[in-house]
């Protein structure tokens, strides 16, 4: 009758054992649903990055092709207006000096290029935008 008590007091041991190793599954399961969402959103903050710097890399190269636009007119307008006299005498026509908006232009067009080709780098080999973030170097930012 004794092992009989004790078999019963053993499984009733081990009964609220089950009990505390199923609560604490039920809490990963919980704790791992709410790291889930916040991957999730981390993801879709991620990709809206991603699309705000590809439409920024899309302006800087709109803006550096209005630049050379506007430093191409500057240059014929200058040429246009060298011919002018106005103190009587005859002027050789000027010639034409690269300016400085030309050095910047080509300085703010290579960033462009850059940004544009580093946020069109293809990402492989992992399930989301959020892991390949984190291997990426930001430190230049």
């Amino acid at each position: 009758m004794s092992l009989v008590s004790e078999t019963g007091k053993a499984l009733q041991r081990i009964i609220a054992r089950i009990g505390e190793v199923s609560t604490l599954v039920s809490t990963i399961a919980s704790s791992a649903e709410h790291q889930a969402t916040g991957l999730q959103q981390v993801n879709t903050a991620v990709s809206e990055m991603d699309g705000v710097t590809q439409q920024n890399a899309a302006m800087v190269e709109e803006a550096t092709a209005a630049a050379r636009s506007l430093a191409g007119e500057a240059d014929r307008l200058l040429a246009e207006v060298s011919r002018f006299r106005t103190d009587g005498k005859q002027r050789p026509s000027a010639p034409v000096h690269a300016s400085p908006v030309h050095d910047l232009q080509a300085r703010a067009a290579a960033a462009g290029r850059d940004i544009a080709r580093t946020s069109r780098r293809p990402v492989t080999g992992t399930r989301g935008n959020a892991l390949a973030v984190a291997e990426d170097e930001w430190s230049e930012f």
